[in-house]
């Protein structure tokens, strides 16, 4: 059995999510722990380790076994940010690459959002763009109409909100695979699409 596995971890100002999965995409453990944001909740550090302990050992694997780690961390917004978002990480054993990425655009507001998904958007050929919001501030019912409330009709473009296909930590799970140069073909999609906690 292959042992290496790659974690991907949607820490955000509520919950830590965590997945972890083989190199072919079977997802293989997920957990949620509580809030990962350092400026709201004093046990951050230990909500986010716990996530990731909890996913390698239900992996059945040791912390060597992981190869890459990304991880989205809310307020993570500076450059200094990453010095705590490094220690939030750290657990005894686990030596790998370790990237430390901001959460999502969730705290802007919705017309920054709907401005930028309109620019991103001209770039498409198709009259209609399918937009998937990702967050938990997002995708509350409050944002998701401001934003389809800002997105009318734009430029020629109809804007449509979607449900993503994977969740954030999923998410970050590609961005791990394709550090250690995974290819993410549609084999490995259809296992992360099978085992999305």
């Amino acid at each position: 059995m292959a042992r290496e596995i790659v974690v991907g971890i949607d820490g955000g100002g509520t919950h830590t999510r965590a997945v972890a999965t083989d190199l072919a995409g079977h997802v293989l453990a997920s957990a949620q722990t509580g809030s990962a944001s350092p400026f709201k909740d004093d046990l951050a550090l230990e909500n986010v380790r716990q996530a990731i302990q909890e996913v390698v050992t239900r992996s059945d694997r040791s912390p060597g076994d992981v190869v890459g780690l990304v991880a989205g961390m809310a307020g993570l917004d500076r450059p200094k940010d990453q010095e705590w978002a490094e220690r939030f990480t750290a657990l005894p054993g686990l030596n790998c690459p370790r990237l430390h990425v901001n959460d999502a655009v969730c705290d802007r507001a919705a017309a920054s959002l709907s401005l930028g998904i309109r620019l991103v958007g001209s770039c498409f050929r198709e009259n209609t763009v399918e937009v998937a919001l990702i967050g938990g501030a997002v995708r509350s019912a409050a944002m998701q109409q401001a934003m389809a409330d800002s997105l009318v009709q734009s430029g020629g473009r109809r804007y449509e909100i979607v449900t993503p296909t994977f969740p954030c930590a999923i998410g970050a799970v590609l961005m791990a695979l394709r550090q250690q140069g995974v290819s993410v073909s549609e084999p490995v999609r259809s296992n992360l699409l099978q085992g999305a906690p």
